[in-house]
């Protein structure tokens, strides 16, 4: 059990470290700002509709 404990926590250090976290920020920025996009466009829609 705590030999796979171990292996797990090499395993997520070895992921954390490898991970080109400012790629993830931009990626993550580009979701949100889509994700605004439509439900501001919904939300316009629905005013335009009422």
């Amino acid at each position: 059990m705590l030999l796979g404990t171990l292996v797990q926590t090499i395993v997520l250090l070895f992921i954390t470290l490898k991970t080109n976290w400012e790629k993830q920020v931009e990626v993550a920025q580009e979701r949100l700002k889509r994700w605004y996009m439509e439900e501001n466009r919904r939300h316009q829609a629905s005013r335009g509709n009422a």
